[in-house]
């Protein structure tokens, strides 16, 4: 068993719901990479965006994944974390990465509030259906692991999630 678990995706794919229920079932740490980011910011995400802008909030997310890339247990990434070559090799590097994908229709049905999420603030579909397409290569690039999370429920897939730790 690794000391690890990366959960990759976009945002509504479940990552840090289904990373924590996961977390506590099997008894170990989760962690958030926008919570670690939050803390050491003093701010929200959405906040971060605007005061810094995406270019500065990717380098605090690329120290996120260098930082929880030292703790023990299930680390959630934000949905961007992929787009940076340094942070998709330290997931790689040490432990598995499974990427929690979904179609652009469920991850809107499954993102409630757009307001506190930048990137979505125009047309929510139509945004998510782009930025996936700009990401999916490297989501599976990274993932050691894929589970279409369209159509399930969160305990299947937090039991996929527990066996591929269990398997690792």
């Amino acid at each position: 068993m690794r000391d690890r678990l990366w959960l990759i995706g976009m945002m509504g794919s479940g990552k840090s719901t289904v990373g924590a229920a996961a977390a506590r079932r099997i008894g170990v740490h989760h962690h958030d990479t926008d919570a670690i980011i939050e803390a050491r910011a003093g701010m929200a995400v959405s906040e971060i965006f605007e005061a810094v802008g995406v270019a500065a909030f990717r380098d605090l997310e690329r120290q996120a994944i260098e930082h929880a890339a030292t703790l023990e247990g299930i680390i959630s990434t934000g949905g961007g974390a992929v787009l940076d070559e340094q942070s998709r090799s330290i997931m790689a590097d040490t432990g598995p990465v499974v990427y929690l994908a979904a179609e652009p229709a469920t991850l809107r049905q499954r993102v409630s509030d757009v307001g506190s999420r930048p990137l979505l603030r125009s047309d929510p579909l139509d945004a998510l259906t782009r930025i996936l397409e700009k990401r999916e290569s490297w989501y599976l690039e990274t993932a050691h692991r894929v589970i279409d999370t369209t159509g399930m429920r969160r305990g299947e897939v937090v039991e996929e999630v527990i066996g591929v730790w269990n398997d690792s």
